[in-house]
């Protein structure tokens, strides 16, 4: 088993690709619409930067896989209800990333 908490290099031919959207701050001001009045002045489009082709560790892959898998052969479930922001993982001291729910088996997205 490997041990939590790690850091570790994934070989890139080994490993398994998906976007990651990462985002820096919503706003551009500690108390957004102060100033305005209107909070949506002060947005920071440049929150959300799209990274493609990042190499996970096979593992959380397949963990992604697992959990897609589980909400499709169980959407119905109130009881036992998974969603996709179940599985997360802190990348490389980036931050905390969840399973984004437009994910699939063939385009995983974090």
């Amino acid at each position: 088993a490997r041990v939590k908490g790690i850091i570790q290099w994934v070989e890139a031919s080994s490993g398994t690709r998906c976007k990651v959207m990462q985002y820096d701050r919503l706003f551009k001001t500690e108390e957004p619409g102060k100033e305005s009045g209107d909070f949506l002045d002060d947005i920071n489009e440049e929150s959300l930067t799209i990274l493609d082709n990042v190499i996970l560790e096979p593992s959380v892959g397949a963990d992604a896989v697992t959990v897609i898998n589980k909400i499709s052969n169980n959407p119905g479930s109130e009881t036992e209800k998974i969603y996709h922001s179940s599985l997360a993982y802190q990348f490389e001291r980036s931050g905390y990333f969840a399973l984004d729910s437009s994910s699939n088996v063939d385009d995983l997205v974090f």
